[in-house]
């Protein structure tokens, strides 16, 4: 969530990345909602909601990579979290 953000703050020429992080939060409410109803099972709902989230990074990791930012963008999100865990900040 906090690269996400990030990303979408650092870059905004490329709509897809926000149309996959889009598709990542409902994807991932759509496999919660399957599940909770009992159509499928919890493994299978795991799985789903794992490769929800790898397609999303792998998006956001390409169009990061191609600005030249990976790195910079790892590091700044990776902050944002330790901050938030350590100084038990809310959204």
């Amino acid at each position: 969530q906090f690269h996400a953000t990030l990303h979408s703050l650092l870059t905004n020429d490329r709509l897809c990345v926000q149309i996959a992080a889009l598709s990542v939060v409902q994807l991932s409410a759509f496999g919660m909602t399957l599940r909770r109803k009992g159509i499928i099972s919890q493994s299978l709902g795991l799985v789903l909601y794992g490769l929800v989230l790898i397609v999303g990074m792998i998006v956001i990791v390409d169009d990061l990579y191609s600005h030249g930012m990976l790195g910079f963008a790892i590091a700044l999100g990776n902050l944002a979290a330790i901050v938030r865990f350590e100084w038990n900040m809310n959204k």
